[in-house]
């Protein structure tokens, strides 16, 4: 993990944050532009979301892109943060929740309740082929 964080990686991504920044810099000043109202906390998330997702996933979410700064998804990542809560103190909950068919996720989830079970599958994928 070492390489990841190392100096000349930290370095080699001003770029790619520069270009995010930018972007929500863009987002923010046409929102102003035309009068509306934004949620600075999703647009933030979607900020960090996507740098960090950029850097340590195949695919980035390319969330700044949405055209209400993820909304869902941010809800769903703060019902997340309270599940966890309960996590600690019942464990079975979110094995659960990942044992679950796709399609019934999708059925019964929001958007982004399907974006995190997406993305923690990914994550489990991954964590198993490092560990073989």
């Amino acid at each position: 993990m070492s390489r990841f964080f190392s100096s000349s990686a930290i370095a080699g991504l001003e770029s790619s944050s520069r270009e995010k920044v930018l972007k929500l810099c863009k987002r923010l000043e046409d929102i102003r532009k035309n009068g509306k109202l934004v949620n600075l906390s999703n647009a933030f998330r979607c900020l960090a979301a996507d740098s960090v997702t950029d850097y340590s996933m195949p695919k980035g979410f390319n969330l700044l892109d949405s055209i209400d700064f993820a909304e869902d998804y941010n809800r769903q990542a703060r019902t997340i943060s309270y599940i966890a809560v309960w996590h600690r103190h019942i464990p079975i909950i979110i094995p659960i929740f990942m044992r679950m068919p796709r399609w019934f996720v999708k059925a019964t989830s929001t958007e982004g309740g399907l974006l995190s079970f997406d993305f923690q599958t990914v994550r489990e994928n991954l964590a198993f082929k490092f560990k073989q």
